[in-house]
């Protein structure tokens, strides 16, 4: 028998990717004061750290509605192609915070942005993937619909 959404849950193998990216933008911004906070404190958050945590609240925001609303876990698939899309969502949202501080040096910094980029990219998807899975599990298991 083939599982039927509820009514109110998005259709399709990529939902919630705007809610994805409100929550990232919320971290970001978080992840900005924490910075200012800490740093008048004398101490440097790790660029690791504000790279990172971002897509991993988003992630597990996402996969916890996910679970709730559609009331079942994303099967690997889905929730590869997801995580893939969720990464390429935060790496435009990257390049557009970026531009600005990077655009007059760009040509001769171009390598090392690529790199860096690149390796965000690659880590966010194993985040995104890793996470979302974890957060449909935490959704379903306090009360989704499966």
């Amino acid at each position: 028998m083939p599982h039927t959404l509820p009514s109110e849950a998005p259709s399709g193998d990529l939902p919630f990717l705007g809610r994805y990216l409100g929550v990232l933008l919320l971290a970001l911004v978080a992840m900005v004061a924490a910075g200012w906070a800490l740093a008048m404190a004398g101490i440097a958050l790790p660029f690791g750290a504000a790279a990172i945590l971002p897509p991993i609240a988003a992630a597990l925001h996402c996969g916890q509605h996910w679970g709730r609303v559609r009331g079942t876990v994303p099967g690997g698939r889905v929730a590869w192609r997801w995580a893939l899309v969720a990464a390429l969502v935060y790496l435009a949202l990257l390049i557009v915070l970026a531009v600005p501080f990077v655009l007059p040096a760009l040509a001769t910094i171009m390598p090392f942005v690529l790199m860096i980029l690149g390796g965000t990219v690659l880590m966010t998807i194993l985040i995104n993937r890793f996470f979302l899975v974890i957060g449909a599990r935490s959704g379903v298991a306090r009360g989704g619909r499966g």
